[in-house]
């Protein structure tokens, strides 16, 4: 007997395996369209799923900045940073 879950899985598990061999065919085929494709919808499901939580994503790409660029870290004020950032790019 199918009751309602059982539909929804049955649906989940069909989109994804739909998606995972689009997904597979076309990262063969087209690299940079299909990283494009797939991260812009990932990231528009994350903001969604985080909600209210956005400002998180704030502080994981500070993080991030941080680690690309340890000199940074150095700096006091954003003037400073700024200007020993294009120091680093020379």
């Amino acid at each position: 007997m199918l009751n309602a879950r059982s539909i929804q899985g049955i649906f989940i598990l069909s989109l994804g395996l739909f998606v995972a061999i689009w997904l597979g065919l076309s990262i063969a085929t087209n690299q940079s369209e299909t990283i494009i494709q797939f991260a812009g919808p990932a990231m528009l499901l994350i903001c969604t799923l985080l909600g209210r939580k956005i400002w998180l994503l704030l502080i994981l790409y500070n993080v991030h900045e941080r680690s690309a660029h340890p000199r940074l870290e150095q700096a006091g004020t954003a003037e400073t940073q700024y200007a020993e950032y294009l120091r680093a790019l020379e």
